[in-house]
């Protein structure tokens, strides 16, 4: 089967690939106004691709999908009505662009191949993130003269996107938990190229890139929500992978217990480090941890209270974002779902909940039905779905999950897995119906 034509500009995964690239480099924000009439060909160009293959394909039409564009409708409508539209409302558009592409119906190795390619590009654009952002922070650091001495439109570009390598970086993002979140992405992308068994280059590219995100995650950023995000997908794909898509394989069963044996002996010398030097306890308590910020959680509990507030009267259709941000200083609720009750009210929330947790519902699913068939890149694809939301979760709690924002590109590459999930589940259901597959 030929899985995609690659001189058709109109193939879906051209249009996923380009697009994705393209919204990559704009996160750079160096383009000014070029910038934004490139983004526009982008979505123009999404919104093309949609009507022509969504007439021959037709929709995977689901409950997700239906409460997806319910939620999105009321996304875009409630800016329109409150005000802030030209804030938030382009990059909803966008989002809302690429969801409907990955709910056209395609086979399963089509999106096999998507996921792939998408891996490819994120462990690519992350391993760029790390390495700009390391040696950004290494320059104003040691060599602040030679910064300085550049024309200050560059040396400004660069002093916002450095930070001291003695504190938490802001990085190539221009914000600690944005570059931390980058990387991340970047870094859950390696692992699951890893499991697909590429060739050396891409394996050693993959290897460097999970090293060099935990380090930017973990130390140079300190960003503990994405700590949470990476920890939680690591435990979630391991656990998925070795103990239910692969539990009839005694050998994957054993390596699993091997990687239990060193995660947990890695833990108790953690402990033991933390317990007998004053100074290791110190750097992780006030660096990494950062205990001195807990107690309001790092400012966010005023934000939600904030906001909360803010919203009083406004439960229906939400209020205006730009006003809430110009007034209060708070880019967002930092929470997913205080950011829709916020800025799209009722109306978009119930939608957004029925579209979040029906999408957890299918991927697990997937993963029980996916378990009894031999095709490992198909049970590798399902386990990511699961571990992708898993790790999700803790963004859109503690952050916001980028669900209004186009970068990091988190949110968008949740539209992929969300479409695809869906996909996945209602192909077994045209292929098997309701039998259930043979070991």
């Amino acid at each position: 089967m030929k899985i995609s034509d690659k001189t058709n500009i109109w193939d879906i995964h051209n249009c996923l690939i380009i697009t994705f690239i393209l919204l990559l480099i704009l996160q750079l924000g160096i383009f000014g106004f070029w910038g934004l009439i490139v983004y526009w060909i982008i979505f123009l160009y999404a919104i093309a691709c949609i009507i022509i293959n969504g007439k021959s394909k037709h929709f995977c039409k689901s409950i997700v999908f239906y409460s997806g564009i319910v939620y999105y409708i009321i996304a875009l409508l409630a800016p329109l009505i409150n005000g802030g539209f030209t804030r938030i409302g382009t990059h909803i558009a966008q989002l809302f662009a690429i969801l409907l592409l990955c709910f056209i119906n395609r086979e399963t190795d089509e999106l096999e191949n998507d996921i792939i390619s998408i891996s490819k590009i994120m462990i690519t654009a992350g391993f760029i993130v790390c390495t700009m952002s390391l040696i950004l922070s290494i320059s104003v650091t040691f060599f602040p003269e030679c910064i300085n001495s550049l024309p200050s439109k560059i040396s400004n570009y660069i002093n916002k996107r450095s930070g001291s390598l003695c504190g938490r970086i802001n990085g190539l993002a221009g914000n600690a938990n944005s570059t931390a979140c980058f990387c991340y992405i970047g870094a859950v992308f390696s692992i699951y190229l890893i499991f697909n068994k590429p060739n050396k280059t891409w394996k050693v590219l993959s290897i460097s890139n999970i090293c060099l995100s935990a380090y930017i995650i973990f130390i140079a950023t300190a960003s503990r929500t994405n700590m949470l995000s990476f920890i939680s997908f690591s435990i979630v794909f391991i656990t998925s992978y070795y103990l239910v898509a692969q539990r009839k394989r005694n050998d994957y069963k054993k390596t699993f217990y091997k990687i239990l044996f060193v995660t947990v002996v890695l833990i108790i010398l953690f402990i033991l480090l933390l317990l007998v030097i004053p100074s290791f306890r110190n750097y992780v308590l006030t660096k990494i941890v950062r205990v001195s910020s807990l107690s309001d959680g790092s400012n966010r509990l005023t934000v939600y209270k904030t906001a909360w507030s803010y919203g009083k009267g406004n439960r229906i259709l939400g209020f205006n974002n730009r006003e809430f941000y110009d007034q209060t200083g708070f880019s967002h609720t930092h929470n997913a779902f205080l950011e829709v009750l916020s800025f799209s009210g009722l109306f978009g929330l119930i939608p957004f909940l029925f579209f979040s947790f029906t999408s957890i519902f299918y991927a697990i699913k997937n993963l029980i039905i996916y378990s009894k068939t031999h095709n490992n890149k198909l049970k590798t694809m399902v386990c990511f779905f699961v571990a992708f939301m898993a790790g999700y979760v803790f963004n859109a709690l503690i952050e916001n999950g980028t669900i209004n924002r186009l970068g990091p590109p988190m949110f968008a590459v949740l539209q992929i897995v969300i479409g695809y999930t869906s996909q996945i589940f209602y192909n077994y259901i045209r292929k098997y119906g309701n039998k259930t597959l043979k070991e």
